[in-house]
């Protein structure tokens, strides 16, 4: 289903929406599929999180929850970590 929603995307990137986010994974891709915070993270994958997992620091998205930081670059850490400390601050 998310295939034919949204063919366009990466195949890595949808299956490990799914894999992380169950069918949660089309309500992260229905709220914005095209806002990248980084080549591989979702802008509305981060909003998820923050609203529904109960992220608070970039320390718990990158390590605890989603384990990214081990496949993301010092750069790319620090936008989303910039990103989540600016959200969750507003």
């Amino acid at each position: 289903m998310i295939s034919q929603q949204f063919p366009s995307l990466d195949a890595t990137l949808r299956h490990r929406l799914v894999y992380s986010y169950g069918t949660d994974a089309l309500t992260i891709l229905e709220k914005n599929a095209k806002e990248f915070l980084t080549a591989s993270i979702l802008k509305s994958e981060i909003d998820f999180c923050i609203d529904h997992e109960f992220v608070r620091t970039p320390e718990d998205y990158l390590w605890r929850r989603s384990k990214m930081g081990l496949h993301l670059s010092q750069n790319e850490q620090n936008i989303i970590s910039d990103y989540i400390i600016a959200k969750v601050s507003s």
